[in-house]
């Protein structure tokens, strides 16, 4: 098991701070006022100030939440309209299912494979355009 923390840094390379320990893949709202967040330890999708403060775990349905292993959840990024997100659910496979859910938390709804011809498809840069 590994140990991240998500550290913002000002864009001229001041102001590293910690604000989420255990946490990775982050997404910032498009507002600026959010960060998701996959858990390290549990696999979930997080939501938090951003600030770091105010963290919440994002309920799904129509999956296995909490996971059985660590690496549940690859990836989650918001929606353009900072509604939704959408995170690729490994899922005991070799190839990511991207899916959906309400940023309040809800049903999951598959969007697509994420697949590859040898299996272990990439989630890296995961996006969500308009």
């Amino acid at each position: 098991m590994h140990h991240t923390t998500i550290w913002p840094v000002d864009v001229d390379g001041r102001g590293l701070t910690p604000i989420i320990p255990d946490g990775e893949s982050p997404d910032w709202s498009p507002d600026g006022h959010a960060i998701a967040y996959v858990g390290v330890t549990s696999g979930a999708i997080y939501l938090a100030d951003a600030d770091g403060t105010h963290r919440r775990q994002v309920h799904i349905t129509g999956i296995c939440s909490p996971p059985a292993y660590e690496g549940f959840v690859e990836a989650v990024v918001f929606s353009p309209d900072g509604r939704d997100l959408a995170f690729a659910d490994n899922a005991g496979s070799a190839d990511p299912v991207l899916e959906r859910v309400p940023g309040t938390g809800g049903a999951a709804r598959q969007i697509d494979d994420i697949s590859s011809d040898s299996g272990g498809g990439s989630t890296t840069g995961l996006s969500w355009q308009p």
